[in-house]
């Protein structure tokens, strides 16, 4: 029964999918290979990655701007993922300090904007 669960949670590419959805699937979840020969570690493996994808997913819909919802892992990567930045200490505490300005400090500021709408 888990192995039916667990082959039929994600489309294959008779469901209407387009190429892209399918491309990211393989190629930014690593859905291209299995990592193992045994079942349940298989499973266990894939269901990380449904639960990556679906924050991923998640945090596109409820937090980025409009602009960035419908963008790629890879996208998210390059756009505001990877960035400078320093880890300062500042009165006995850490701080990360990231650089000002530009697309990136825009999108984070909405962003933790939208998440500090979302707590109770």
């Amino acid at each position: 029964m888990a192995a039916y669960a667990c082959t039929h949670t994600l489309p294959d590419s008779g469901e209407g999918y387009s190429p892209r959805v399918r491309t990211e699937y393989k190629g930014d979840y690593a859905l291209g290979s299995i990592p193992t020969r045994h079942f349940f570690a298989n499973e266990t493996y894939f269901h990380l990655l449904l639960l990556a994808y679906n924050l991923v997913n998640w945090f596109k819909r409820l937090c980025l701007p409009p602009e960035l919802q419908t963008a790629t892992l890879q996208t998210l990567r390059q756009r505001i993922l990877l960035m400078p930045a320093q880890l300062r200490r500042t009165h006995n505490r850490r701080r990360l300090v990231l650089p000002a300005g530009g697309s990136r400090e825009a999108a984070w500021k909405y962003a933790l904007h939208q998440i500090q709408r979302l707590t109770p």
